[in-house]
């Protein structure tokens, strides 16, 4: 029995021994693992998340991901490369929730290691001047949370608004919101943290992970008492990521055991291998083909919030009725959105500011876009599968809105019919019920399809009759839902209604309800209107557009227009010019946004391809696409009245918007009569304004005779002989050229910039209609020519002393004056100078003559009086900014300001002098901010804003000035190209001799090897103008051309005028208009025929013979019997 058990016990504790080629069967390979989960409670999908993930990462070894417990994930890598490409990529979002991950070490169990660190990049923001260092940065990083790494970017470059650190943050805990920062010499800089990708936080205790909704003590705690710590603004702009499926690096689970090199990847990327030769993992992995909806893996809530944003693009949505943002946003009205899908299409017609998500699962079914709560106008009741608010009126009264989604399932509608009598018995104020109530009230409610069943009808009407409520009429297309659409099982239903009550009703009498009509999605948004406002548009007048002044035609246009119209006046050749710049305006300046378009579509297309032509077309592209653009800038900058930088500024999007406030801002919707009582456009509105300005410039028994008599007169006899002078035309001249070319226009709709750059060909007719005015206007004797006004004022009479003051004063700073008036630099930097000099800078000391109760210190030192010399030269901080630039600060005792800047000007250059200006303007600035914003005095911010300010202005304006846009032709090939294959290309010029009483012109075809088959010369001995001339030659090619029986020709001229006068589609009766319109008619009768422009270096052939028209005129030539002195330049364009 002993030996028995004795057997037994050897048995228990025997051992059974592995052979080591058996290999290691272990499903995980860790040492290539992450082990990670999101920042979120909800549950998330794990077939979802490996086909999001894989799609991200993209590793070519394949992936295998393993759900280790709810929201807790294992990912398996097979190579160290794709393990460390998704470490350093981080941080990584799956449904806008972040990942949290570790790497998991040899041997350790990835159920137990914390996963609470989150890598993030920070921006910081106000960071100032000689805060802005390594150092610091970390020290930063680290009060956040841990240092990573900073951006290799940071310190490169001219100016960056902000600098970023990678750091690791523990997402437990608060986030940080800013950090003082202060120096040993007491400087102090307070930096603003941004975070990049911050997902979702809580309002209230700044933890990641969660909103302000599912706050731990909300439930616990009064609401007053509650405050909000935390905003939107510790997140950075974001950035998207395209979703796409991963199926092609997902694999199976069973590990690959390879040797660990540190060579490449495998090159077999994408192959899903199971080496077990096992299917258990394929179910999980779809093929991206058998993925049906996108919506499916990526869930997410889908209720939306209209905002009231100024900055929605005044755009229609796209199909349907014109409904604009613009009416929706200021007329606080409802818009019913029916799922994130057709919010997209929503957002492309409103915009994407206009259009909000809304955090609450809760309301994720209803999809109501709805008014913001930002502005206060109403009050939220109840959010329980239903949105239920108090709205404010204008005049403060409230009424009810409730949104509602209806039980889809028939057998379960009687549960929206219980739901609205419920919500009938809560309030009786005025009510109104939108949304997708999935219920209808007749059968012409349906189309297609079988009947409604009747006791589905007579139960929504009996629910209606019993809260009172009735349908609101909806305008447009009767149906809201639709299925099927063009077969036989087309349904279409109006499931999308408004229900209002009579109280209602009677406060909104003029609400409409209408459908929108758009989209991809089988709904259609309805659009709610309480109040309708009838906007009133006047009739649009002739305006004349800057933008048209770069393109040559323009000017030629002008030019036919004052030549046919000789024998009418002034107004008449301008009423000429108004109808046909009309006409021919609206193809340049019509549609900038299809034209721009077009631009980028042509050069997306050509920009892969290398041969010459694709690179000169794209060349070309490129070019009409600058062109657009800086047409577009000058379009906006003109009706955007800032002048500030004078066309400097190159932000077409910030004038469109300084432009459409100006609109909104000079708009009139009601005004008050003398009654006292609000009439608007509809009632008698222009009445009031007329009535207005009626008897505004008129007077009743006014006898100003006496008065006039007693006034003694001041202004000296010789001074009354200069202002009495007759107009002259350089005083003409003088008066226009003042004006800046953008200032608005005058009732003729011109500008001033159309006067200014046509006026060779105005200057007569304006000048004598001017002149007339002045000899025989009835404004004679009271009119002031000083003013735009007509009216006498006290500051145009000293700007004309001033400039007269030389004749009979001896002024001692007269050089100093002229010196300062004449400096380029912004007008605002030497009146500012200006009143230094004449002490009316308002500084404490000026203050307290006025007797005002301040304190005379200088409010950057606090140590001596604040006089003018005191703030701008020779206080102890301004002297640091002196210094900084190296100009002396020293001054004679009892010296005035004036006195320091007439010496300073006397020995130094112009452009010392503008720095001695800018520097002024800018200490007086500083010292205004630190007055009124209390932001500190720091000298070397002040001395690098001056000058960099200064370095704009100069850059603008020796920039092109898209007021005055220089007539430069494109920017095409410098050298002639030849034709293709069986193509013929011909050069055409003209040249004027020197005479002036005749031209030449100059014809040459070419083949594809660039050599010569036949040139023509034409010598005629007419007096034309240079642009009459190269059309002229135009005409002579066309007719040429009907001789030979080419199969392609292409014809090249360098007058740009010329070519867009034959592509534009406007009728001019001049001489050159009659030549262009025999080039049009020829055109027509032609085929196979371009007419394009080159510059002048790729058409030199032609040119010389043009020139060589007057030595051999009307003479045609071949290859054998050209002129020899032509032959060179020939042979320099032969291809070899």
């Amino acid at each position: 029995m002993s030996d028995n058990e004795n057997v037994l016990f050897e048995e228990d504790v025997d051992r059974l021994v592995l052979d080591d080629d058996d290999g290691d069967l272990s499903e995980i390979d860790d040492r290539w693992c992450l082990v990670g989960r999101f920042l979120t409670k909800r549950s998330i999908d794990c077939q979802a998340i490996q086909h999001r993930m894989a799609s991200l990462w993209q590793p070519n070894r394949g992936l295998y991901v393993k759900e280790l417990d709810p929201n807790h994930f294992l990912f398996q890598f097979y190579h160290e490369i794709g393990i460390t490409r998704v470490i350093d990529g981080s941080p990584w979002t799956f449904d806008r929730v972040p990942l949290i991950f570790e790497r998991v070490k040899p041997g350790e169990n990835p159920r137990q290691i914390s996963l609470t660190r989150l890598d993030v990049w920070i921006q910081c923001h106000d960071m100032k001047t000689g805060f802005m260092s390594e150092n610091t940065l970390k020290h930063m990083a680290n009060y956040i949370g841990t240092f990573m790494k900073s951006d290799p970017n940071n310190f490169t470059g001219v100016w960056r608004d902000y600098l970023r650190v990678r750091t690791t943050i523990n997402v437990e805990k608060p986030l940080k919101k800013k950090m003082t920062l202060e120096r040993k010499n007491g400087q102090t800089c307070t930096v603003q943290f941004k975070y990049e990708d911050l997902p979702t936080f809580c309002f209230i205790c700044g933890v990641l992970g969660h909103s302000k909704w599912f706050y731990d003590r909300l439930f616990d705690t009064l609401a007053k008492v509650i405050k909000k710590m935390f905003d939107l603004s510790l997140k950075a702009a974001p950035r998207r990521r395209q979703h796409t499926i991963g199926s092609p690096w997902l694999r199976s689970g069973a590990s690959y055991r390879g040797p660990v090199t540190g060579g490449g990847e495998s090159s077999q990327a994408g192959v899903s291998r199971n080496f077990n030769g096992e299917e258990s993992n394929q179910g999980l992995i779809a093929n991206l083909h058998n993925i049906g909806n996108p919506q499916q893996l990526i869930r997410g809530d889908v209720s939306h919030l209209l905002e009231k944003d100024p900055k929605a693009k005044d755009k229609s949505i796209q199909g349907g009725n014109d409904v604009a943002s613009e009416d929706i946003l200021s007329n606080n009205a409802l818009l019913v959105v029916e799922n994130k899908r057709r919010r997209t299409d929503v957002e492309k017609g409103l915009g994407e500011s206009v259009v909000d998500q809304m955090d609450g699962s809760n309301l994720s079914s209803i999809g109501l876009g709805r008014i913001s709560n930002d502005n206060g106008i109403f009050e939220m009741l109840d959010q329980d599968n239903h949105i239920d608010m108090k709205v404010a009126t204008l005049d403060g009264s409230w009424w009810r809105l409730t949104g509602v989604y209806g039980e889809p399932n028939r057998n379960e509608r009687e549960q929206t019919w219980t739901l609205l009598k419920t919500l009938t018995r809560n309030s009786t104020l005025p009510w109104c019920v939108i949304g997708d109530l999935n219920n209808v009230l007749s059968q012409e409610d349906k189309k297609g399809g079988r009947p409604y069943p009747q006791w589905l009808l007579q139960g929504f009407q009996s629910c209606l009759d019993e809260c009172g409520l009735e349908d609101l009429e909806l305008l447009g297309y009767p149906f809201t839902w639709e299925r099927a659409r063009g077969t036989r099982e087309w349904i279409e239903v109006r499931l999308d209604r408004a229900l209002v009550t009579n109280s209602w009703r009677t406060l909104f009498l003029e609400a409409c309800l209408t459908n929108l009509e758009a989209s991809t999605s089988d709904h259609c948004p309805i659009f709610l209107e309480p109040i309708v406002r009838v906007s009133f548009r006047t009739p649009r007048r002739f305006r004349f557009e800057n933008a048209w002044l770069s393109e040559p035609m323009c000017y030629q246009l002008v030019q036919d227009c004052w030549d046919t119209q000789s024998n009418d006046s002034t107004s008449g050749k301008i009423s000429m010019c108004v109808e046909v710049l009309g006409r021919w305006g609206k193809e340049i300046t019509g549609d900038f946004k299809s034209r721009i378009k077009q631009c980028k579509t042509t050069m997306s297309i050509l920009k892969p391809k290398m041969d010459a032509e694709s690179v000169k077309q794209y060349a070309e592209a490129r070019n009409r696409l600058f062109e657009v653009l800086e047409q577009q800038e000058t379009f906006w900058k003109q009706r955007a009245k800032q002048f500030w930088l004078k066309g400097g500024d190159k932000n077409s999007k910030y004038f469109h918007k300084t432009a459409s406030s100006r609109k909104q801002h000079n708009t009139i919707l009601q005004l008050k009569d003398d009654h006292g009582t609000w009439v608007d456009w509809n009632n008698r509105l222009a009445n009031v304004i007329n009535s207005y300005y009626t008897s505004l410039f008129a007077t009743a028994n006014t006898h100003c005779q006496e008065v006039i008599d007693s006034v003694s007169a001041i202004v000296p006899s010789h001074a009354n002989e200069e202002l009495s002078k007759p107009v002259s035309e350089e005083g003409v001249r003088k008066a226009v050229f003042q004006m800046h070319p953008d200032k608005s226009p005058g009732p003729d709709g011109m500008t001033p910039a159309f006067y200014q750059k046509c006026w060779q060909i105005v200057k007569r007719d304006v000048t004598r209609t001017v002149q007339h005015f002045f000899e025989h206007g009835v404004l004679e004797d009271g009119f002031w020519s000083k003013e735009n006004s007509s009216t006498f004022s006290v500051k145009s009479a000293y700007a004309v002393l001033q400039k007269l003051k030389g004749n009979w004063f001896d002024d001692a700073g007269d050089v100093f004056w002229r010196k300062l008036w004449q400096l380029k630099l912004p007008s605002k930097m030497q009146n500012l100078v200006w009143r230094a000099c004449n002490n009316c800078l308002s500084t404490v000391v000026q203050l307290r003559t006025k007797r005002v109760d301040v304190s005379p210190l200088c409010p950057i030192c606090h140590n001596e009086h604040e006089t003018i010399l005191h703030a701008l030269v020779t206080c102890r901080e301004v002297r640091k900014c002196w210094d900084r630039v190296g100009f002396g600060t020293s001054v004679t005792p009892g010296a005035s300001f004036f006195d320091w800047c007439s010496v300073a000007f006397r020995n130094n250059s112009a452009t010392v002098n503008c720095r001695i200006v800018v520097v002024c303007w800018a200490v007086w600035g500083a010292r205004n901010n630190l007055v009124w914003n209390k932001k500190p005095f720091i000298f070397e911010d002040v001395v690098a804003y001056a000058f960099r300010y200064l370095d704009q202005w100069k850059s603008a304006q020796v920039s092109s000035n898209s007021s005055w846009p220089i007539l430069t032709a494109a920017d095409v090939g410098e050298q002639w190209t030849p034709p293709d294959g069986t193509s013929v290309k011909i050069n055409v010029d003209a040249a004027i001799f020197n005479d002036g009483r005749s031209f030449g012109l100059g014809m040459v075809a070419r083949n594809s090897d660039g050599l010569l088959i036949e040139g023509r010369m034409k010598y005629t001995a007419v007096q034309v103008e240079v642009a009459v001339a190269e059309a002229i030659g135009i005409r002579e090619v066309l007719s040429w051309l009907k001789e030979n029986q080419w199969p392609q020709v292409y014809i090249e001229t360098d007058s740009l005028c010329v070519v867009q006068a034959i592509h534009s589609s406007i009728d001019m009766i001049s001489l050159f208009g009659s030549v262009i319109q025999d080039c049009k008619t020829m055109l027509a009768s032609l085929n196979n025929v371009v007419v394009s422009f080159v510059k002048r270096s790729a058409n030199v052939v032609a040119h010389k013979f043009a020139r060589a028209a007057r030595l051999y005129p009307d003479c045609t030539c071949s290859l054998e019997t050209v002129p020899t002195e032509l032959l060179p330049c020939l042979v320099a364009d032969v291809r070899v």
